[in-house]
């Protein structure tokens, strides 16, 4: 709780008083007077006056605000300084003073990022983890371990320096022949790969879009889960399912595995120097929970560049649980299977399957799968089930075709530190980090206008303090990035042309432009009015959505009915 508390006001306390800042520091530079700077909204809990300006601390934290004279249409503002209030100001410096605010909080994002950058900044990798054989990217001469550089079309060139810069690229690429520049095994090499249509899940937003993908390619790193294999040297001393690789040892050195790849381009070196490895593992239950204590496995010399020849199954499609009723169900698939293939074409990972699953149902025949059950191969028909879940991200209901199983794991996002190598390099990775994700934050409001993101999965104060208590656990740069995630947000929101909100005061700006006289008090007083009322609604709506996600609601329903 104590996390949750100190990240909610350092976060909240750091963005509000930068954007006040903002609008504070350039009115006194246009010559305005400023009566009050409060942190927080509400009754003042400290202030004092330095000055002709009252500095405070109030009781809400959620806000804080600058009060400038005549920024009230009805204030009665003396003779002798109305040529300092804020409504006797020309047009331009009304629009500066409003502007400030947002721009102080895009300006920290990017100084923020910038900082990060510096001291090298952990961001979703552009290295790939699977190749899927026979694909056109494995064709292509591309293997597991492979980190993109670059990518060059016909018309344009892109430097990669992590993930987002590559899938932005061929989210806009209209051309699908690509030269990749690759990094494998610290010397660089060209190869060529034509891409194809599909869609590819935005690392920023998590929200899966139409794109040009690299077919067989897959970004997400696989952990290396490993099922025992009955009848195999390993299920005679080991009779638990499953498990998950820590580390490899050869001697005393141990190394850190943290992917299937890892682990196979690992055990290959080590074959050759002909030296005894052994594993470091943690055996997992049915939840996919690790037990206690770690084990080790002792290989000896390998003689096999493969491990399966070891009793190894890579586990990702093995089955955990089955819903009755479901298609999994009648097919007769149990826990402990492995899927090998759908429709006569193999299965890698559980992406593959999902993806495969969607493009051979929609002709609603029946499909062939074939399984692995204790050592032995299975085969039967099945119907998949056309169900509507809610996407977790989106939270709006789809339908898709299911299976009805469960499976062990699942694909994670690999990240890997980008250092700046200069201190322009660094100016130049944030502002293109800050525009990428200005970008997918507007993408996301169409999103939401349009209907492909749900208002349910708006966030208000009790999500981001859940947010900032989490980041602040994880330490520095998590809560850094989420600083500037946050800041960012609060900056294209207050810049929406809705009432109250800065954005509302520039139309208002642009209509007395046009018009080329002061609008009438009764108008604005009416504008804002409304963008209170809004205001309190949305506060609302976004609090309600945040506690249903928490099960707030099902919690006190549940003790008033105890």
């Amino acid at each position: 709780m104590l996390y949750y508390i100190a990240g909610i006001m350092l976060l909240l306390g750091i963005l509000v008083f930068i954007h006040e800042f903002g609008h504070f520091y350039v009115a006194k530079l246009c010559g305005m007077k400023v009566k009050t700077f409060s942190i927080g909204m509400g009754p003042k809990l400290f202030k004092f006056t330095r000055g002709e300006t009252e500095y405070a601390l109030s009781l809400i934290p959620f806000g804080g605000y600058v009060n400038i004279m005549g920024q009230d249409p009805q204030e009665d503002v003396p003779e002798n300084e109305k040529h300092r209030s804020f409504s006797k100001m020309p047009l331009l410096k009304r629009f500066a003073v409003v502007i400030a605010g947002p721009t102080a909080n895009f300006i920290l994002t990017f100084l923020v990022f910038w900082l990060l950058f510096t001291k090298g900044f952990p961001s979703p990798s552009a290295t790939i983890h699977f190749i899927q054989p026979n694909s056109p990217a494995a064709q292509a001469g591309i293997i597991a371990g492979d980190k993109i550089l670059s990518i060059q079309s016909e018309q344009a060139q892109q430097e990669i320096r992590e993930l987002s810069d590559l899938q932005r690229f061929l989210r806009t690429s209209k051309e699908s022949l690509f030269k990749l520049k690759i990094e494998r095994e610290g010397k660089t090499q060209e190869l060529s790969l034509q891409g194809q249509m599909g869609k590819m899940s935005d690392s920023l937003s998590g929200i899966d879009r139409e794109s040009v993908t690299l077919p067989g390619a897959e970004f997400q790193s696989h952990p290396p889960i490993f099922a025992v294999q009955k009848k195999s040297p390993l299920s005679k001393k080991y009779s638990k399912n499953f498990f998950i690789v820590e580390a490899l040892k050869v001697g005393e050195q141990k190394t850190e595995i943290d992917s299937i790849y890892q682990l196979e381009n690992a055990w290959k070196q080590n074959k050759d120097q002909k030296q005894n490895l052994s594993l470091i593992v943690h055996f997992l239950d049915a939840q996919n929970e690790k037990e206690a204590e770690a084990e080790t496995l002792e290989i000896g010399v390998p003689s096999s560049d493969t491990l399966s020849s070891y009793g190894f199954v890579p586990a990702h499609l093995m089955i955990t649980q089955i819903l009755e009723g479901s298609a999994a169900d009648k097919l007769g698939l149990k826990k402990g299977d492995i899927l090998k293939e759908l429709n006569q074409q193999p299965l890698w990972t559980f992406s593959q399957f999902r993806n495969r699953l969607q493009e051979v149902s929609s002709s609603h025949q029946s499909l062939n799968l074939k399984w692995v059950r204790d050592g032995e191969l299975k085969e039967g028909s099945f119907t998949p089930q056309y169900v509507e879940n809610e996407n977790p991200i989106t939270q709006v209901k789809e339908k898709k075709f299911q299976l009805g199983a469960m499976f062990v794991g699942f694909s994670e996002a690999s990240f890997e530190k980008v250092k700046a190598k200069n201190l322009m390099d660094g100016i130049r990775l944030s502002a293109t980090k800050t525009w990428n994700m200005s970008a997918s934050i507007l993408e996301s409001f169409v999103f939401l206008a349009t209907g492909k993101v749900s208002v349910k999965a708006m966030g208000g104060p009790v999500m981001i303090g859940k947010i900032a208590g989490d980041s602040l656990r994880l330490g520095f740069d998590s809560f850094m990035k989420m600083l500037a995630f946050i800041s960012l947000n609060l900056c294209i929101l207050n810049l929406m042309p809705l009432p109250v909100l800065d954005g509302g005061h520039i139309v208002l700006f642009a209509i007395e432009g046009i018009i080329r006289r002061p609008i009438p008090s009764k108008i604005i007083e009416g504008w804002a009015t409304v963008g209170a009322f809004m205001l309190i609604g949305l506060a609302l709506f976004v609090t309600f959505n945040d506690l249903s996600k928490l099960n707030f609601l099902s919690h006190i329903l549940k003790l008033f009915g105890k």
